[in-house]
């Protein structure tokens, strides 16, 4: 006798532990307990390498990056290769180095990270990573070039930090390779987590906050901005692969943004208004530059709050909804119907884009029962 179960269309839901009864011909009852697991067949588990090869000197060295998509996952188990030869295995934290690399190379064991500390010319050529993850149990394949240079052969890439910039106005990182022989043939430019430029030859790819605000000049890596933001400010990384050497090579610059407040203005009338209860009254704002926008902010009078928005997204306050209109973009507030205890001194608070400063201003009005013979 048999208690076999067919389970059809399996779902996440169905994970959990099976138990199971029979009664036998002669009477006798027979328990047991299956536990199983469902994997979700739809979420993909890859293994990042880098993307180029990885070039180092003779004596330094060099680091194979890995990461595992999704982050969640880790690696349980792996091993790396060297053509037929094992360079390191490892069961969760526990790594053994084959001989020839132990106290030469370093490896994470969550990612599969290798480094080496000391490179030899015979290391150059390609490395392959098997790899199983915790979670899932998936299993993960990568390879690497390694291509390693004679000490006296070096390329070097050569910038200027830092960088001194003004909001809207020009910057250039100006970049050379020695010697002049060599060219940037593969590059990337990032700022913290974002891409701002990558390229192949000429064909050269911006990030989307980057388009048509930025220049690169392929050959050197020379990167230029035609418009500075206050945000644009922090360290900028290069990494270029050059030819025809085929060495990779890498540089930083520090990028500072001078936000001197004169660079932007909120400009709010000067002159305290004079409204009668029952009357129209408007607060005409601007900004200069007129390319800034107002994108928060709020007025509020006292300890109230006559309005704040973000974007498009306006809130206005109880005792003046449907009473007073707002013009996002510059702050600009109209009454439609004044009251009499309108009366009193407005604050304005901004903060601006594409320059994202944080301006203020401050409106007086009076409102009178009648309008004044003065």
């Amino acid at each position: 006798m048999t208690g076999s179960l067919s389970l059809f269309r399996l779902t996440l839901r169905d994970s959990g532990q099976y138990s199971v009864s029979i009664i036998t011909a002669g009477g006798e009852t027979v328990s047991g307990s299956v536990t199983l697991n469902v994997l979700d067949c739809c979420a993909k588990v890859s293994l990042i390498t880098p993307q180029y090869p990885v070039n180092a000197t003779v004596g330094g060295e060099a680091t194979f990056d890995m990461s595992i998509d999704p982050p969640s996952e880790q690696a349980q188990t792996g091993v790396w290769k060297f053509g037929p030869r094992i360079v390191v295995t490892w069961i969760g934290t526990n790594i053994v180095y084959v001989e020839e690399y132990n106290g030469r190379v370093e490896l994470i064991p969550a990612t599969g990270t290798l480094k080496f500390n000391k490179v030899l010319a015979s290391d150059s050529g390609e490395y392959k990573v098997t790899i199983t993850t915790e979670e899932s149990f998936a299993n993960l394949n990568g390879k690497v070039e390694l291509n390693v240079y004679d000490s006296c052969s070096a390329v070097s890439l050569i910038t200027q930090t830092p960088v001194i910039g003004k909001v809207d106005r020009e910057v250039t990182f100006n970049v050379s390779i020695e010697p002049s022989s060599e060219q940037a043939n593969i590059g990337m430019w990032t700022f913290g987590s974002k891409t701002v430029v990558n390229w192949i030859g000429t064909a050269i790819n911006y990030g989307e906050d980057y388009k048509g605000r930025v220049e690169l000049s392929p050959a050197t890596g020379t990167l230029k901005f035609n418009k500075l933001f206050a945000k644009d400010a922090g360290e900028y990384k290069v990494v270029v692969t050059t030819e025809p050497s085929s060495i990779s090579v890498n540089g930083e610059v520090e990028l500072k943004v001078d936000i001197c407040p004169s660079v932007v203005s909120l400009i709010t009338p000067q002159n305290t208004f004079i409204g009668q209860v029952g009357g129209v009254v408007t607060f005409n704002v601007s900004l200069d530059p007129p390319s800034e926008q107002a994108n928060i902010g709020m007025w509020a009078v006292g300890s109230k709050v006559v309005v704040n928005w973000i974007g498009i997204t306006i809130n206005y306050g109880e005792d003046y909804e449907g009473r007073v209109e707002l013009t996002p973009t510059t702050g600009t507030l109209k009454f439609n119907k004044l009251f009499a205890n309108d009366s009193g001194e407005y604050i304005l608070l901004v903060s601006v884009e594409p320059s994202f400063f944080s301006l203020n201003g401050k409106v007086k009005l009076k409102v009178h029962n009648e309008i004044s013979s003065d």
